[in-house]
């Protein structure tokens, strides 16, 4: 993508268009169906009730009318909006810095949510010949910054430090890179919420000091910190040093997913392998029992996240740390002579729309190797930094190593469950065959012969 100017603009109107297309085509063809093919629609509920999964498909529709009227009210309200980058283009390994004006009066927003994300998009074919696209956030950091007014106009301030291990923006292809600017606003009536891309270039050290009068200033919340229920973690003194406390629910949106998830897969693993119990009785036996243990993983684990806790205290003396699993205390202890490093993890991305979240760890690691997990869920890289100052500088004249971040990597799965993987698919063609074999006597009897 070329940038010709220093003021991008975002793809609302693009979107917006788009969404209104999926939106009268989903309620069209939804309709349509339910108006033709009511009777039917009765009678497969009362054959099978699976098909009561289609009932949320009106609904759905429902839902998406009432997104694309909102942003449709979004842009009306706020018009184009683009942001300005000083220096332009953004820099990896630098500043990325600017700001963008909006039609918001004093004291009608409250503070904004600004996220910058290294985005990694990868198109491949299958044997099939069809086309996949897959994204993956290399990195993401996340600030809470005021708006500055001025009478009946505000201005939106931002500034990042983007590492210099990351691509710069590339034109798209079946393999590039891209950077987004999400920009997120809570406002009486339709929030703000714009996405743009930005064109980002790796400098070296000669441009970087180059740069240096670019001293572009946001005026900085914090680093940010807030969950879906709380702040995460909650920092106390105690009479050595600092508590960090990782309350109950700070993963509630990726536990709820995952546990409705579960749910939903058992009652599909039952309901929708029983029709086939008379022809198929073994396949579908062995079907609906592999469908109904990865509900049952996918629920167990959701509910971990939502049911557990963790509290790590640090003091010159080391660290402590406290996990509750269920009600069940786990405690694990650092010396200060054992610790040998605190690296910063990126542990977990998701993606839903245009909303990319990017979760980062805190990691003690000793002198034998031994990892300790002593934070989770931390939005964005800058705020996770700070969170291991605090632990560093609490820790007294104890050093670490220079930090390590760690980007995950696709890993290979474990040899026992490549094994089980392949028992189970021979074991539904071995079920599959003995189900023919059973429900065909003249086969049964041609290869008795």
């Amino acid at each position: 993508m070329t940038f010709s100017t220093h003021k991008i603009y975002s793809r609302a109107s693009e979107q917006l268009w788009q969404i209104w297309i999926f939106t009268v085509v989903w309620n069209v063809v939804i309709w349509l169906i339910m108006f033709k093919e009511g009777d039917r629609i009765i009678e497969a509920f009362d054959a099978n009730p699976v098909f009561y999964f289609f009932v949320i498909f009106p609904f759905v529709g429902m839902m998406l009318i009432y997104q694309a009227v909102k942003k449709t009210l979004e842009k009306r309200k706020y018009g184009r909006t683009p942001v300005v980058l000083d220096p332009f283009p953004g820099q990896v390994g630098g500043r990325c810095s600017g700001y963008l004006d909006l039609p918001l009066a004093k004291d009608s927003a409250g503070q904004a949510t600004v996220t910058l994300t290294c985005i990694h998009h990868r198109a491949s074919t299958d044997s099939r010949g069809r086309r996949h696209l897959q994204e993956k956030a290399l990195w993401q950091d996340k600030v809470a910054v005021k708006l500055h007014y001025y009478g009946r106009f505000s201005r939106l301030e931002f500034a990042f430090n983007p590492p210099d291990y990351l691509p710069g923006s590339e034109d798209e292809s079946d393999d590039y890179h891209s950077w987004q600017l999400h920009v997120q606003i809570a406002v009486k009536g339709v929030d703000y919420d714009r996405v743009f891309e930005l064109p980002m270039k790796k400098i070296d050290d000669k441009t970087r000091a180059a740069n240096a009068r670019y001293q572009f200033k946001a005026e900085k919340v914090g680093g940010f910190q807030e969950t879906q229920n709380a702040t995460v973690p909650e920092i106390s003194t105690t009479a050595g040093g600092l508590r960090f406390y990782y309350g109950y629910g700070r993963n509630k949106g990726l536990g709820l997913t995952l546990l409705g998830v579960g749910i939903g897969l058992m009652l599909m693993g039952y309901f929708f392998f029983q029709p086939f119990k008379e022809f198929l009785p073994l396949t579908s036996l062995l079907m609906s029992a592999t469908v109904i243990l990865v509900a049952l993983l996918l629920s167990g684990f959701g509910l971990f996240l939502l049911a557990n806790n963790m509290t790590v205290e640090v003091s010159p003396a080391g660290i402590i740390k406290q996990q509750r699993i269920f009600g069940v205390l786990l405690r694990e202890q650092i010396r200060i002579d054992e610790l040998a490093d605190i690296n910063l993890k990126q542990t977990a991305s998701s993606s839903s729309g245009h909303q990319i979240n990017v979760w980062y760890s805190l990691q003690a690691v000793t002198k034998d190797g031994r990892r300790v997990c002593i934070g989770d869920t931390l939005a964005g890289e800058s705020f996770a930094g700070e969170i291991r100052q605090k632990i560093i500088a609490t820790l007294g004249n104890w050093q670490p190593a220079p930090v390590l971040i760690d980007n995950p990597t696709k890993k290979q799965l474990p040899v026992w469950a490549s094994v089980m993987l392949k028992l189970l698919s021979f074991s539904c063609l071995v079920a599959f065959l003995l189900d023919i074999y059973q429900a065909f006597p003249q086969l049964k009897a041609f290869l008795s012969q």
